[in-house]
């Protein structure tokens, strides 16, 4: 007897002997409704000879309809902004990318844009030479690596966001230690220690060091070819778009003026006063915190900032530094404060979710503002108290 199990069913049939069928072949009327019909992703396809169904080789059926890339949750991560692909990178980021490269390549009818391959969850040459026009076209360092600054641009060509395309010399934009790395070419790690005086953690490369605070992970200080850098100018030029470091000189007004590829900060007693915003760091910051797609300049803003479909993102007039961020939850809109956005967008903590009162060790109550990975907890006066970080998702 042959017991053939379906779900929770099971049939027993008559066993033939080998020279009359073979054991892969079913009698048709005795093959499952759902086998007989439609084969299975991931299981052995049966197909139809004479009275009996013999199964096929094992395949991996595609869907009928191809999804939108907006179809997934993972679309949200990519798009924003939190991680970074290169050749070899595998996994379910990689298939949305793919997915979405096809779709804006049928958008734009740039074909360059598309892989050709399909969406297989892997990061090949077809992808890479993708995302190397995608990076041609807009006007970014052309590297085949997908960040930041290229999702923001491949969310901008979906939408149809004519401001895609802004021109060469713009910066990757990518946030965190890394991007950090990379944007200012500090080279090869060296060593790491931590300052016993202070906390810090101290990063030791071939052309500088770097200081990171110890209650945030932001950058306190940058040396870099020994010239030094505020951390708060680091950040600035990270935030808005500005590439890599050229150089610093003063006007004789006890102004530093920090220049870098795609524009300036200018600093007086270690605060900024003001600094060069590229137009396409909104979108960037936008997508790092899941704020959707941006619906331009709001009446209430006042030209100090976008609006987008989840909220708004406010600049200061004057100086050009992002000062708040109001994110709309369905408990009510949310304020970020600048202090919050650059633990936010240089942990990577991806899209913005939620904002819960908590009692928290010697601080009573404080605020917990929860995003896709990680929170950070704020007291009443809103300082930081603590940062969580969660480990990224694989790819």
């Amino acid at each position: 007897m042959l017991t053939i199990r379906t779900g929770p069913k099971a049939q027993t049939v008559a066993a033939q002997p080998q020279s009359l069928r073979s054991a892969t072949e079913v009698p048709a009327t005795e093959a499952p409704l759902a086998q007989a019909s439609t084969p299975l992703a991931g299981r052995s396809a049966l197909t139809r000879k004479g009275d009996i169904f013999v199964s096929g080789e094992r395949r991996i059926s595609e869907p009928a309809r191809q999804p939108s890339p907006f179809d997934s949750g993972e679309y949200d991560q990519l798009m924003g902004g939190s991680i970074t692909l290169g050749l070899g990178s595998r996994g379910p980021a990689v298939e949305v990318l793919q997915r979405a490269l096809a779709a804006v390549a049928a958008k734009t009818g740039d074909a360059s844009l598309g892989v050709p391959s399909g969406a297989d969850g892997v990061y090949g040459m077809e992808v890479d030479r993708a995302v190397r026009a995608l990076q041609q076209r807009v006007g970014l360092k052309v590297d085949g690596n997908f960040g930041p600054s290229e999702a923001a641009q491949l969310r901008s060509l979906l939408s149809g966001d004519s401001g895609a395309t802004f021109g060469a010399g713009a910066s990757r934009g990518v946030r965190g230690l890394p991007g950090l790395e990379a944007q200012l070419g500090l080279g090869e790690l060296l060593a790491s220690e931590q300052d016993a005086a202070t906390g810090r953690d101290i990063r030791i490369y071939e052309k500088g060091r770097v200081e990171l605070l110890p209650e945030t992970g932001v950058p306190a200080l940058v040396e870099l070819d020994g010239r030094k850098i505020p951390g708060a100018v680091v950040l600035r030029a990270l935030e808005n778009e500005l590439g890599a470091f050229k150089r610093v000189h003063s006007d004789g007004f006890a102004q530093l003026h920090f220049e870098f590829a795609g524009g300036t900060v200018t600093t007086a007693g270690g605060m900024v006063l003001d600094a060069t915003l590229r137009p396409e760091a909104p979108l960037a910051v936008a997508d790092a915190l899941g704020m959707g797609a941006s619906l331009g300049r709001g009446p209430s803003l006042d030209g100090r900032g976008e609006s987008f479909e989840n909220g708004e993102l406010v600049y200061d007039a004057g100086s050009h530094v992002l000062d708040r961020a109001i994110i709309g939850t369905p408990s009510g809109p949310v304020e970020l404060s600048a202090a919050v956005l650059e633990v936010a967008l240089f942990r990577e903590l991806g899209a913005f979710e939620s904002a819960t009162p908590e009692s928290w060790k010697d601080e009573g109550e404080v605020t917990r503002l929860r995003f896709a990975r990680g929170s950070v907890v704020v007291n009443a006066a809103g300082g930081i108290c603590d940062v969580h970080v969660e480990r990224r998702m694989p790819v």
